[in-house]
């Protein structure tokens, strides 16, 4: 599996993940500059997805109808940004949900492309991006929106506080998923020599996207709880940095060895 797979597989589903964390955080009392930079990260990174889908035209993932999934994701958060930039908030929360079956419909794209690249089961693969792209986008809209109390400090703890949440509700599920597939990959007739053979990845993956993450997502609960808005940025930032490479490591097991973890 090439290089720009795994790298289109990586952004998709970031970008995903952002999208659909979005409307947990509470848009209304966050108001339009947040939703303009929350809406315009997205829309860029599956301008990036396309454009590399376009260009490098990847195994797998050089479908028209996954490239038209997402430019039109890219377009649709793109106009929710502009609208969000004008103070034009309801008609921005109005074009949302269109955005977030886009981005749905992306990861279903991708998981029938994955799933017929390496015939493992379309469910299980399904609930490997998806899983992996909640864990992208609440970790990294939380760093986001804490660094964003920085310039506005009279913004209430709801926001942060139901974005840690959804934080540590996505490290216990992937780290759940991660556990089962793992236990059952190892049962499986040569279960043991394709882990062995994949260990350094797989380390990579469980310590520093699965394990840690998890830490981290508990010390950062805490800090919301007292409402130590600050303390809680410099932890998130640690984190993000933390499953942006354990989901990269993901990604590459899963195309290149067939592993979904």
């Amino acid at each position: 599996m090439s290089v720009p797979a795994i790298f289109v597989l990586f952004l998709a589903s970031l970008a995903s993940g952002l999208v659909l964390a979005l409307p947990i955080v509470g848009l209304r009392e966050t108001g339009d500059r947040f939703l303009r930079f929350g809406a315009a990260v997205p829309a860029t990174l599956l301008a990036l997805t396309a454009l590399l889908r376009v260009s490098a035209r990847p195994p797998s993932f050089d479908s028209i109808a996954g490239t038209v999934l997402a430019a039109a994701a890219a377009v649709v958060l793109a106009v929710v940004a502009v609208l969000a930039h004008r103070g034009r908030l309801r008609p921005a929360l109005i074009l949302l949900p269109i955005a977030v079956v886009l981005v749905l419909a992306t990861l279903v794209d991708m998981s029938l492309a994955i799933r017929a690249t390496s015939r493992i089961s379309l469910l299980l693969v399904l609930a490997e991006v998806v899983t992996s792209s909640l864990l992208l986008g609440a970790v990294t809209l939380s760093m986001i929106l804490g660094h964003f109390y920085l310039v506005a400090p009279g913004l209430s703890i709801g926001p942060l506080r139901r974005e840690s949440a959804l934080f540590g509700a996505s490290v216990a599920i992937r780290g759940a998923f991660a556990l089962t597939m793992g236990i059952l990959a190892f049962r499986a007739p040569d279960g043991s020599d394709r882990l062995m053979g994949s260990l350094i990845f797989l380390l990579t993956r469980g310590l520093f996207g699965i394990v840690a993450p998890a830490v981290f997502a508990y010390m950062v609960w805490e800090t919301v709880k007292i409402r130590s808005t600050q303390s809680a940025t410099g932890i998130l930032y640690v984190a993000t940095a933390l499953v942006l490479f354990g989901e990269l490591s993901a990604g590459y097991l899963l195309l290149t060895e067939q592993l979904v973890l």
